[in-house]
């Protein structure tokens, strides 16, 4: 007699996200993947420069 199944077999997994990593040799291995900057969000990139504002 077979064992029954309580669990489902496949499930989706959606939190995989959080635990990206990359390969990187200078390092030795897998670290998490840096941020990647989101398209269209501003950059500060004249903040405190003395320009005009």
């Amino acid at each position: 007699m077979g064992l029954r199944r309580t669990m489902p077999t496949t499930t989706e997994r959606t939190d995989l996200g959080a635990h990206q990593t990359t390969y990187q040799a200078s390092r030795g291995g897998f670290f998490p993947a840096p941020n990647k900057p989101v398209p269209g969000t501003p950059t500060d990139t004249n903040k405190g420069k003395g320009g005009r504002s």
